[in-house]
C-alpha cells in the first residue's frame, strides 16, 4: 500500500499472500522510487496504486490517491488537467469550425440536386476521420468524391 506524506511516499507492499516478501519503508531516493515503481507495475493487484497524466505534455507518473470519492486516475493534478482540457477544448473548437466551413463549401460548388445535411455530414465525418490534418477545401473535395462515389454506387 502506498501513501504520500509530507512529500515524501511511505510503502507497504506484499507480492504473495503465504510465502512470498513484505518490503516496508520511506522512499527518499529516485533509485528507491524506480523500484516500488517497477514493482508495482509487475504486480497485477498493486497496478492500480499508479497513474500514468494524460496531459501530453507531462506523461509522467503518479500514484493514485485513494479517500473519499472516485480518486483521481487520468491527470497527475489540477494544473495538468486545466492544460490539457484547455488544449483539446481549442482543438475541437478549430475542428468543428473547419467541418461546418467544409460543409459550406461543399454546398457552394455541389451541381444539381443538393443531398441531405444528414449524408453531408456523414461524408465530412469520414473524410475528417480519414485525414484530419486536411483544410476546409481539402475536406470538402474529399466529402464531394464520397457523395459522388455513393450516389454512382446506387444507380
Amino acid at each position: 500500500m502506498l501513501k504520500r506524506v509530507e512529500g515524501r511516499i511511505e510503502w507497504k507492499l506484499s507480492l504473495d499472500r503465504g510465502i512470498g516478501w513484505r518490503v516496508c519503508g520511506v522512499v527518499n531516493e529516485p533509485e528507491g522510487f524506480v523500484a516500488v515503481i517497477t514493482s508495482l507495475l509487475l504486480n497485477k493487484e498493486h497496478r492500480e496504486f499508479l497513474g500514468q497524466c494524460r496531459n501530453k505534455k507531462c506523461g509522467r507518473f503518479f500514484v493514485v490517491e485513494r479517500g473519499e470519492g472516485k480518486p483521481r486516475t487520468i491527470y497527475c493534478g489540477d494544473d495538468c488537467m486545466l492544460k490539457a482540457n484547455a488544449a483539446g477544448s481549442a482543438a475541437r473548437q478549430r475542428d468543428r469550425y473547419k467541418r461546418r466551413r467544409a460543409a459550406d463549401l461543399l454546398v457552394e460548388g455541389w451541381h444539381g440536386r443538393l443531398p441531405t445535411e444528414e449524408s453531408i455530414k456523414s461524408a465530412i465525418r469520414g473524410a475528417f476521420k480519414t485525414d484530419p490534418a486536411a483544410t476546409a477545401e481539402q475536406l470538402a473535395k474529399s466529402a464531394t468524391a464520397l457523395l459522388h462515389s455513393g450516389r454512382r454506387s446506387q444507380k
